[in-house]
């Protein structure tokens, strides 16, 4: 197996704090496959980040973690469910293997540095949700303002928008505000930081579309913000949810990236040929579409529960979509897709009154090819 490292900068600081939402903690370090051992651990420290949790533990290069709070550290999926459980002042325990001795650390969970280049600013926000709040983001200029806003909104994982210095998303927005733009940027309602609300899993696609709508309204009235520019930026999913937010709204324009327009079962069914084909046999990846077509039909049709789905239906999703028995696709419970296919893009993009630009990346392979991003462009130009 490769050597694999990775930061573990999880859930953490910024610049300014409210009053629901604790501040999480992160460990900082940099993880390697861990040489076998008796302890099951899979993870050894390749690195220690300065003024981190694991450095108030004493963590040390070259340590192989063995558990975290009683949780023994032999899968990734435990490292991350546990570290984000820190919160900043707790006390925390660790157990390593330092020159084949076991190790008992106590320290206190430590916050992380704000992801932000040091000429700009960053606040961390507080968003109302329902019972709760998310945690929401404005990175822009020196200043006040105030600033025209980029409001980015992200796809479909329940991921944060503000993992770690090196995401995508924290260097996107870095260089929009590089530019002169400020950038929002909201939480998913129990992603990240956040108080009073239900994991992420257990909201719909319309929960999701009305927590954006909020951080619309929110950021409308941030001191920062020029509220007659704000332009929104749909990625991935993201692209979906933003001719849904933009309806009724006085945009200044709204972007999207890697989307699609064109229903959730007919994507699916380009994903089976652009995709499936590069891995098996296009003939056999034919002749098994029928089963694909069924399954679709079952689930967003006809609304059954997946349980009604055929032993070979399951067996083709579970290989094709990250299908699994407790009812969720590519790691979203299937009532989140059902939620998503039943919206008609076509009608949603033609009721969008700001100007548009549909981008498209010739190496985006989830958005198969340029057509969904061009009828697009084709459905706003026609009815504006």
């Amino acid at each position: 197996m490769k050597l694999h490292c990775f930061f573990l900068l999880f859930l953490a600081s910024l610049s300014a704090w409210g009053q629901h939402i604790p501040q999480k903690g992160n460990l900082g370090v940099h993880l390697a496959q861990a040489p076998k051992n008796t302890h099951q651990a899979a993870f050894s420290i390749g690195k220690v980040v300065p003024n981190s949790t694991a450095a108030d533990l004493g963590i040390q290069p070259q340590d192989i973690l063995v558990a975290i709070n009683g949780v023994v550290m032999d899968d990734g999926a435990k490292i991350k469910t546990v570290i984000g459980k820190f919160v900043v002042g707790q006390k925390v325990q660790a157990k390593v293997l330092r020159a084949g001795q076991l190790v008992e650390l106590t320290g206190i969970v430590q916050a992380r540095p704000p992801f932000k280049k040091a000429h700009q600013m960053q606040q961390a926000l507080e968003v109302p949700f329902r019972e709760g709040h998310v945690r929401a983001y404005l990175t822009h200029p020196k200043g006040e303002g105030p600033f025209p806003t980029i409001y980015y909104i992200q796809g479909y994982p329940c991921q944060s928008i503000n993992s770690h210095p090196q995401s995508p998303i924290v260097q996107l927005t870095a260089g929009l505000v590089d530019l002169g733009y400020a950038v929002f940027r909201i939480e998913k309602p129990g992603v990240g930081e956040f108080a009073n609300l239900s994991p992420c899993m257990e909201y719909s696609f319309d929960d999701e579309v009305e927590n954006f709508k909020n951080g619309l309204s929110f950021l409308k009235n941030l001191k920062a913000v020029d509220a007659s520019k704000v332009y929104l930026f749909g990625h991935s999913l993201g692209g979906n949810v933003a001719p849904l937010v933009a309806q009724d709204q006085d945009l200044a324009g709204v972007m999207v990236f890697g989307t699609l327009v064109k229903s959730w079962e007919d994507y699916l069914l380009d994903m089976a040929y652009y995709s499936q084909t590069h891995a098996q046999d296009p003939v056999e990846v034919r002749q098994q579409i029928p089963i694909l077509k069924a399954a679709h039909h079952k689930l967003y049709t006809q609304g059954l529960d997946h349980t009604k789905l055929s032993k070979e239906e399951q067996e083709l999703l579970s290989v094709w979509h990250d299908y699994r028995p407790d009812g969720t696709l590519f790691n979203r419970k299937i009532g989140f897709w059902k939620g998503f296919a039943q919206h008609n893009y076509f009608e949603a993009w033609a009721k969008v009154k700001a100007p548009v630009l549909s981008l498209y990346g010739e190496s985006d392979a989830h958005a198969i090819s340029h057509l969904d991003a061009e009828l697009i462009a084709q459905i706003v130009n026609q009815h504006h």
